[in-house]
């Protein structure tokens, strides 16, 4: 996709942020360690006596409080680094997976596994972690043991605690700063390399501590001779694609996209059936939409159908509908005995009026009715319609299982029960078979995400509309598939489509 300076500019110091905000879990657990050695530093001073400012210990007393303190600070430490580490893992995770998002590059969960595993200069943060703490924990047993021995005056060892977990701080901050500027950079040059970028601008705007980064603000560079990011602890500096470099590359399907952009309305109605392939388009379509609707949803129609090729396979009309509810933006009416029988029709009170297609799109967005999709004019007019051709492809899918279980088309009562006189019993046969291709997808989707993704929260993921049943949910993930801001059952949505072999070659 295709983003202005400040929209770059603003996504990488939002992965910083975010990566500040991710830190306050470990913070408070070294606030709790720390609260916990002063605590036991003003027992000992409390049960031992002090001279002259110092203790004043026996040599078993001595033993037994270091013995004691030996092992609490090795806990506490081996605690401190298991939680920095795993932290750190759901953090570059999550930070590889949003860099790879927001260039519309549709990473496996190995590739973003391989980049949170390189290293920064020759090792990887983990091993950082834990030679950290082991050097703070070294450190802070000879200012505890020192001060049982009498070496340190009582005054003065809180604040030595309090230095060190200053810079256990510092030191944690420093390495998940470090390691979210790595993951981004190495996502960056996956996709420039992917796509062929040949030259870049050097972009130092957040970083602005190191004289070298800002001196090299604004320069361009060959991509393969650019300077390796980042260059220090702390570095947030960036690249950014030169302007004729830049890619439309949502690559999910990795297919070229060839279809050719309608631009009139005389243009579409030809279209639509020809290339998109309904059997008709009604009058009430052409009269009752918005000419630049008309144009950008057939345009968005075209695309899918080049990809999937759904609407080939299917027997469908394409109307608009003046006797919807206005909260009903359209929906596709679909045979219950033969799916692929299915007519999409637009609300006409809506689609007649772009402005407030676009407000209903907007709200629903910004709620979380609907998935997310970028809030451009451009997305927001052409995503219901993405939307309901998410539940024409399920309809196919139905159908081709009905096939495999015996359907002919030509005899689709075939399997009524006729016997019973309830019309749900006699239709139980195509209910169930929907029934278990919509449950089957649903599942293998959501799985695909967490097998992604271990933490997965499928409540954050969906929206209330694709909350609704399970029919919702397919089409509201595969809009928010096919659009520019999929979300990870979006991706998860990217990566089923193509081991169903669903994403057709031309």
């Amino acid at each position: 996709m295709s983003y202005s300076e400040k929209e770059v500019k603003e996504f990488v110091e939002n992965l910083f942020k975010n990566s500040s905000s991710e830190l306050k879990d470990l913070y408070k657990h070294q606030y709790s360690i720390e609260s916990g050695i002063k605590d036991e530093i003003q027992n000992i001073m409390y049960i031992y006596t002090i001279e002259n400012d110092v203790m004043n210990m026996s040599r078993a007393e001595q033993q037994k409080e270091i013995k004691k303190l030996d092992k609490m600070i090795d806990d506490f430490y081996k605690a401190d680094a298991e939680m920095q580490i795993e932290i750190l893992y759901k953090l570059l995770e999550g930070t590889t997976t949003e860099v790879f998002r927001f260039y519309s590059y549709n990473a496996d969960k190995k590739e973003i596994t391989d980049i949170v595993k390189q290293t920064y200069k020759g090792r990887h943060f983990s091993q950082n972690v834990w030679n950290d703490e082991t050097e703070t924990a070294k450190y802070m047993k000879k200012q505890l043991f020192d001060f049982i021995k009498g070496k340190v005056n009582v005054n003065q060892i809180t604040k030595g605690v309090e230095k060190l977990f200053g810079n256990t701080h510092y030191e944690s901050r420093r390495l998940a700063e470090t390691e979210v500027a790595r993951c981004q950079s190495a996502v960056f040059d996956r996709f420039a390399s992917e796509v062929g970028v040949e030259k870049v601008k050097y972009r130092a705007t957040l970083c602005n501590t190191c004289d070298k980064c800002k001196a090299d603000d604004g320069k361009p560079f060959d991509f393969d001779k650019k300077i390796k990011l980042p260059r220090h602890p702390f570095c947030q500096c960036y690249y950014d694609i030169i302007d004729d470099e830049i890619y439309d590359n949502n690559n999910e399907n990795d297919i070229v996209d060839t279809t050719k952009n309608i631009e009139t309305v005389e243009d579409a109605k030809k279209a639509l059936v020809k290339d998109v392939g309904f059997i008709e388009v009604e009058d009430s379509f052409m009269d009752n939409v918005e000419d630049s609707l008309i144009i950008a949803n057939t345009n968005q129609l075209n695309k899918l159908e080049n990809k999937f090729r759904v609407i080939h396979n299917s027997k469908s009309t394409i109307f608009s509908d003046a006797k919807k509810k206005i909260n009903e933006i359209a929906c596709v009416n679909s045979s219950p005995i033969t799916p692929t029988k299915q007519n999409l029709s637009l609300n006409s009170k809506i689609y007649k009026d772009k402005k407030k297609l676009i407000e209903t799109e907007k709200k629903a967005v910004e709620s979380f009715y609907s998935m997310p999709v970028k809030t451009t004019e451009n997305e927001l007019t052409i995503a219901t319609v993405t939307h309901e051709y998410g539940h024409m492809l399920q309809n196919n899918i139905i159908e081709n299982e009905m096939i495999k279980n015996g359907f002919d088309p030509k005899k689709p009562y075939a399997f009524m029960d006729l016997k019973k006189k309830n019309p749900n019993l006699q239709m139980k046969w195509y209910t169930d078979t929907r029934i278990k291709i919509e449950k089957q997808n649903y599942e293998e989707i959501i799985d695909i995400a967490k097998k992604r993704n271990p933490n997965f929260n499928l409540q954050d993921n969906i929206s209330q509309y694709g909350s609704t049943n399970k029919s919702e949910f397919f089409a509201e993930v595969f809009m928010n598939s096919q659009l520019s801001k999929p979300n990870e059952l979006g991706i998860a949505m990217q990566e089923w489509l193509k081991e169903k072999n669903l994403i057709k070659k031309g």
